[in-house]
């Protein structure tokens, strides 16, 4: 089981990714700015971060950037219906885990947290 905290600002994404998510057995926090995500993961205790690169409130790569120097063993996986316009290598410097073109297949989300956690496991 992991602990993740689901970042965005579309209620849908973060209704439909907690259904799927603690339908195998995770535990699923969602907040809709990064704002919020700073004053939850200060808070709690979380294993992997989704974020939305396109957040209200602030730049998402910068909220990957900022979690990665402060929070280096908590894994972010970088989300975006603009993947496309954003360089992989800038999200990967940043410190984001994986990337997800939003919409993304359950499968698809599987994946990147899967290996999410195998490069978690191998850090611990």
């Amino acid at each position: 089981m992991l602990n993740i905290l689901v970042v965005d600002d579309e209620t849908a994404i973060q209704i439909l990714l907690r259904e799927i998510l603690a339908a195998e057995g995770h535990y699923v926090k969602t907040v809709p700015t990064a704002r919020h995500a700073w004053n939850t993961i200060r808070d709690e205790e979380f294993d992997v971060v989704l974020s939305d690169i396109s957040l209200p409130d602030a730049d998402g790569i910068e909220l990957v950037r900022q979690i990665s120097m402060e929070f280096p063993n908590l894994r972010v996986i970088a989300m975006s219906g603009f993947m496309a316009a954003i360089p992989p290598a800038t999200l990967y410097e940043a410190g984001s885990a994986a990337m997800l073109q939003k919409p993304f297949t359950a499968r698809e989300l599987f994946s990147a947290l899967s290996s999410t956690v195998r490069a978690l496991a191998a850090v611990s």
